[in-house]
């Protein structure tokens, strides 16, 4: 009798097939990443991190940042970060920029000595016409009119008046007083309501940032970025992050988005510390100053 040094074909394409799951599930596979953002952002991996925001004892407020820390999620480097206003200590403004070019340089030099933080601002759109790039929806700084509302069928307003009180208004029945001194149109709102208003996840990652405003009228301003250039989070995920009230933070009445993406930034001059792109060559229409008295 005679024997084969090699296996029948059959049982040598199971032993194949079983070491490529073994190769791709031990060795290769890449880490797990978990489906709840909000669960890893409060879990035991997340990194907290409290700043002091302002000047003085008294107008100073809590910058709370978390990061997650996990080597085995996709998340891992995801910074989410959040900083509260009480209702009328703090107000904002819209600045015109019309910039394009190093973001970093354009913050650092946008401040003046009342603002706590600066932010990326609305949306822009292509003027074929005059070859030039201009914001898209309404703009309002110190009374005047810069554009005007687009006709959208989602989205909101984040209007004040000289009083430093802040609204937050859907579009299809936003009504701005004549008393308003800002405004800033953009889209989506993510909380209505103290709910999520973002009917399903789309599972598009990117960086985003939004300002709020808390059931006490307290003025909110978020933010949700990704690592090495990834994107922080989906539209749902952020909104699910603000109504569930598992951030740490006030109860959100109504959000609104902002521009994401490369746009995204956020800058503290205090700290000089900047979250969003640095470097590039962007286009920024506008930005948002938050101060105690703005100028």
């Amino acid at each position: 009798m005679t024997y084969s040094l090699f296996l029948d074909f059959p049982i040598r394409k199971r032993i194949i097939r079983f070491l490529i799951s073994f190769l791709y599930f031990v060795v290769l596979a890449p880490p797990k990443a978990n489906a709840n953002l909000s669960d890893e952002l409060a879990g035991s991996n997340s990194k907290r991190q409290e700043f002091v925001v302002g000047i003085g004892e008294k107008r100073s407020y809590r910058l709370i940042i978390h990061r997650i820390v996990d080597q085995n999620s996709l998340r891992n480097g995801t910074t989410f970060l959040w900083i509260t206003f009480p209702s009328q200590k703090v107000g904002f403004r819209v600045v015109e920029a019309h910039f394009t070019g190093n973001p970093k340089e354009l913050y650092e030099r946008s401040f003046s000595t009342s603002n706590l933080i600066l932010i990326s601002g609305g949306f822009w759109r292509r003027d074929e016409r005059r070859e030039q790039k201009l914001p898209l929806g309404l703009v309002l700084t110190n009374g005047s009119k810069v554009s005007p509302m687009v006709n959208w069928t989602e989205g909101g307003v984040l209007w004040g008046d000289a009083d430093q009180n802040v609204f937050i208004s859907r579009v299809a029945n936003a009504t701005i007083l004549p008393s308003a001194v800002e405004a800033l149109q953009s889209k989506p709102i993510l909380v209505y309501g103290g709910l999520n208003d973002i009917r399903k996840d789309s599972y598009d990652h990117y960086n985003r940032i939004a300002v709020g405003l808390s059931f006490k009228g307290d003025l909110v301003v978020a933010a949700l970025f990704g690592a090495s250039g990834d994107g922080g989070g989906s539209l749902y995920e952020f909104a699910e992050i603000m109504s569930n009230g598992a951030y740490g933070g006030p109860k959100i009445d109504r959000m609104l988005a902002l521009d994401g993406g490369p746009s995204a930034h956020l800058y503290f001059p205090t700290l000089k510390l900047h979250f969003g792109e640095l470097f590039g060559d962007l286009y920024i229409p506008n930005l948002i100053q938050f101060c105690f008295d703005c100028e």
